[in-house]
């Protein structure tokens, strides 16, 4: 290993996604199962992670989902409503969200 490689800096963020993977997380006594639709537990959330000094909160877009999509993926926030609400009432943390192009034409 090159022995001039240095990390000068490590830049942690925190990825809103709700609940993750499956529709069985209820089944947990401390589970909250409305994570993608509550905006107290995202503000929460991005608080905590403000607080801890880490450099941003991110969250996904999704262009597509489906009646037979998990139910973690139809039922959440989008984007751009989620962490404009967040830029509200956070203030030294960085919002960062992914935004699908695929819903025009590209010009």
């Amino acid at each position: 290993m090159n022995s001039d490689f240095r990390i000068e800096n490590m830049h942690l963020g925190v990825f809103l996604l709700g609940a993750y993977k499956t529709n069985q997380f209820w089944r947990h006594p401390k589970a909250i199962p409305d994570t993608g639709i509550n905006f107290k537990y995202n503000l929460e959330i991005a608080k905590k992670a403000q607080d801890a000094t880490f450099d941003f909160v991110f969250v996904a877009d999704l262009p597509y989902s489906d009646a037979s999509s998990p139910l973690y993926l139809i039922n959440r926030f989008e984007p751009v409503t989620l962490l404009s609400a967040l830029s509200s009432v956070t203030d030294d943390i960085g919002l960062i969200g992914t935004m699908s192009s695929t819903y025009t034409d590209p010009f």
